[in-house]
C-alpha cells in the first residue's frame, strides 16, 4: 500500500452521539453509542448518562472560565482513546441583549490525543444574573441559552444561532 500521500491519520466521530446538556442541571449525556478514530485507530464510546459536567478545562487543566450578561462561550466536547469525556473551553465572544452572537467565540485548540464529537454554544442575554459557569451553572438558568452541536469533525468555526 503506498503511504506517500497520507500526511496524518485521521481523528473523526462515525455518527451523532446525541449529546444533551439536562435543562435545570449541569450534568449531560449521550443519547447514542458511536465509534470514534483517533490518530487513525477506532474505538467505540457507549452511551453516558446524566453525568456531571467537567469544571476543568481537558487541555489546560484552569477552571472553565464563566460569562456573563452580553457575552458567549464555547465548549467543545472530547473523548481521548480510553473514552474519557474532556471539554475543553474556547474564547469569550459577544451576545446582544437577546444573546444573539454578535462577536463569535473562537474553538480551543484541541490536541490530537483527543477527538471531538460534540461542541456546544453558551450565550448569555441581558437578563442573566453575576456569572454563568460551565459545569458549575444549570443549562438552562435564566438568559442562558445552551445550544449543543452533534459533529463528525470539527468544523472551522462555532455556529452563531
Amino acid at each position: 500500500m503506498d503511504t506517500l500521500n497520507q500526511i496524518f491519520c485521521i481523528s473523526m466521530t462515525f455518527g451523532p452521539a446525541g449529546l444533551a446538556l439536562t435543562a435545570a442541571a449541569t450534568t449531560y449525556s449521550t443519547s447514542t453509542a458511536f465509534n470514534f478514530a483517533n490518530k487513525g485507530l477506532v474505538y467505540a464510546k457507549s452511551t453516558i448518562a446524566a453525568t456531571a459536567t467537567p469544571t476543568t478545562d481537558g487541555r489546560t487543566g484552569a477552571a472553565l472560565a464563566g460569562i456573563v450578561a452580553g457575552q458567549c462561550t464555547v465548549l467543545v466536547w472530547c473523548v481521548d482513546s480510553s473514552g474519557t469525556v474532556k471539554v475543553l473551553q474556547g474564547g469569550i465572544g459577544k451576545c446582544d441583549a437577546a444573546g444573539n452572537i454578535t462577536d463569535a467565540p473562537q474553538f480551543p485548540v484541541v490536541p490530537d490525543t483527543l477527538t471531538p464529537f460534540a461542541y456546544s454554544t453558551h450565550r448569555a442575554a441581558s437578563t442573566v444574573v453575576g456569572t454563568w459557569t460551565p459545569g458549575g451553572s444549570n443549562w438552562n438558568a435564566t438568559g442562558m441559552t445552551s445550544t449543543p452541536y452533534n459533529i463528525a469533525a470539527l468544523p472551522d468555526r462555532p455556529a452563531t444561532v
